[in-house]
């Protein structure tokens, strides 16, 4: 009620209410929790079409960047402790720009082996551990899920769940990429909005 509640604006998304939260109770200096509660109360849509889920990443990223953008006064400012300092710096270099500099990385690390400049054997090793660390953590993920949910899953379900998980590197991942920078092109500019009123 004290920060207005939760913003109808479609720039801005759920992350920057926990921002608004954080920063009245240090501007208050209040001693509070904002703590997850496992159980939703409200649910995401699922896309059902490769179209419908760039509209939804693309929207999400654009989300991201405009909370960003409202709170752009807590970025390294130590009044707001670990918020101002660790996470939304996190945020701007990891989930911002992280699409960004994936893309850019591959990229460069093809046309240095192609180029010869860059040890095409050291790359492929460190491919393949960054693939298999990636594999498990998406796999870790998953048993998790299956363990820690109400509903039962069937041994088939688990099995086509680990075979994305352990594949998602290879597809879904890229393609995700692509699909965010193409949401970070809209906020500067540079893309079509999805919809009139720009929500993803």
């Amino acid at each position: 009620m004290e920060i207005g509640g939760y913003k109808t604006d479609t720039q801005v998304g759920h992350i920057e209410l926990v921002m608004r939260l954080h920063k009245h109770m240090k501007q208050m200096k209040e001693r509070g929790r904002i703590i997850y509660i496992p159980d939703p109360i409200c649910s995401v849509k699922v896309p059902e079409t490769w179209r419908q889920l760039r509209k939804q990443r693309a929207g999400w990223h654009r989300q991201l960047a405009g909370s960003l953008w409202e709170q752009r006064n807590m970025i390294g400012n130590p009044t707001y402790g670990w918020m101002g300092m660790v996470s939304i710096p996190y945020f701007i270099l990891v989930e911002l720009m992280g699409p960004v500099l994936e893309i850019t990385t591959i990229f460069l690390l093809i046309s240095g082996m192609w180029l010869q400049v860059v040890d095409a054997k050291l790359c492929m090793v460190l491919a393949l551990l960054l693939v298999l660390y990636g594999s498990l953590l998406s796999a870790c993920a998953v048993m998790f899920e299956v363990w820690s949910s109400r509903r039962a899953y069937t041994f088939r379900e688990v099995t086509r769940l680990l075979l994305y998980a352990c594949s998602e590197t290879f597809w879904f991942r890229p393609m995700n990429n692509v699909f965010r920078i193409y949401g970070l092109l809209q906020v500067v500019g540079y893309g079509k909005k999805d919809s009139k009123n720009g929500k993803g």
